[in-house]
């Protein structure tokens, strides 16, 4: 008898999982909020850094400068 239990048991969690899951992955993506450009930091990874994981302070520096000198060709300088 005990062990029916438990199987009705295991039978009903595994159906409330299954219900759950299949709710969650129907319910559309939330993309609401605050979106701006505050930030260089990219949606994908570009090719050339593909292989690498980290970065190192100095690395990072020399990316951020040298990504802000090819952002700045699209504007005109100030006057």
């Amino acid at each position: 008898m005990r062990t029916r239990s438990t199987l009705v048991a295991l039978a009903l969690t595994t159906i409330a999982t299954v219900a759950l899951s299949a709710q969650r992955a129907t319910r559309p993506s939330d993309l609401q909020g605050l979106w701006t450009n505050g930030t260089i930091t990219p949606l994908q990874r570009p090719a050339n850094l593909a292989a690498k994981l980290v970065f190192s302070e100095l690395e990072a520096a020399e990316y951020e400068r040298t990504w802000l000198g090819e952002f700045r060709k699209n504007f005109p300088p100030e006057i």
